[in-house]
């Protein structure tokens, strides 16, 4: 079980593909971040979720679904302590930090 404050730091969305930088609240603020992604079912689901030194190892954090022959995806990507990339497919996400 995940505890702690969680703070939506951003969030982003398209119904193709799309890639957008987002300017966030310094990430080592927090001691972990969790990756939402919104499929068409209108909730956000299995989201995940590592530690902020993790976060900043990894290549991308990615959470996708493939429903009805459909590609649901949202990718993030550590720029910079305040600035990170998302990559989403047919999805919305949102990036929380929780503290």
């Amino acid at each position: 079980m995940i505890t702690g404050e969680f703070v939506q730091l951003a969030t982003t969305g398209a119904t193709k593909t799309q890639t957008v930088y987002k300017d966030i609240e310094n990430i080592n603020n927090y001691k972990m971040v969790a990756l939402y992604c919104n499929y068409s079912s209108g909730y956000y689901a299995n989201p995940i979720i590592c530690s902020v030194e993790l976060f900043k190892a990894m290549s991308w954090l990615v959470s996708d679904r493939r429903d009805n022959a459909q590609n649901y995806s949202a990718m993030l990507h550590y720029e910079s302590d305040r600035r990170v990339r998302f990559v989403t497919v047919n999805s919305d996400a949102a990036l929380y930090g929780i503290r």
